[in-house]
């Protein structure tokens, strides 16, 4: 379905490559940039070999405070002991 949308229109697009953003479609890689004619990435993947990079660089999580912590979040059922 996906390669039937695009097909033939990634120059009306000005398509430069396809991001999937679902595990599930990490199997379509080679097959949509072959049907498309760009490159596609796996979201994924390339998410987990930026985690790589961060951490052979001795990377870490900013410190800052930077980001809202999430807020309190109430359980129920067998999770019920989890509340804050």
């Amino acid at each position: 379905m996906i390669a039937h949308c695009f097909r033939g229109r990634n120059v009306s697009f000005h398509l430069a490559c396809l991001l999937l953003g679902c595990a599930g479609m990490a199997d379509l890689c080679s097959y949509l940039s072959a049907e498309v004619g760009v490159p596609v990435v796996d979201g994924v993947a390339a998410a987990t070999k930026t985690v790589e990079s961060l951490i052979a660089l001795g990377l870490a999580t900013s410190t800052r405070s930077e980001y809202a912590a999430p807020g309190p979040k109430q359980y129920v059922g067998a999770l019920r002991g989890f509340t804050i």
